[in-house]
């Protein structure tokens, strides 16, 4: 009864083997298709589905477009490791998850 609102935060898009050799050997285009790295969230879909008290927070357009996910945005690379992203871009997406925090 306490807690008035819950924020869940969305996983993100993981990322491949393929697309970190990609951008290690500073090739052009280096992408995942959206569907092969983008998993459902449970925890999200839940907090969706229990709105107005809880409700998603989803950042996965810093990430992907329509069909691609890109490993490096706005010239910071993504990912700490397969499925986690690290500081540098984490930090990025602060703005936003504040905005999204008011709006709620």
């Amino acid at each position: 009864p306490s807690v008035r609102r819950v924020r869940v935060l969305r996983d993100i898009p993981g990322t491949t083997v393929r697309a970190i050799a990609c951008v290690r050997a500073r090739r052009r285009g280096c992408a995942n298709r959206r569907s092969a790295v983008l998993v459902p969230d449970p925890g999200a879909a839940a907090a969706a589905a229990r709105t107005p008290r809880a409700r998603a927070i989803d950042l996965v357009r810093h990430f992907c477009g329509p069909t691609r996910c890109y490993p490096v945005v706005g010239g910071a690379y993504v990912h700490k490791d397969l499925d986690h992203m690290n500081a540098v871009f984490a930090m990025s997406l602060g703005p936003f998850v504040l905005r999204a925090l008011r709006a709620g």
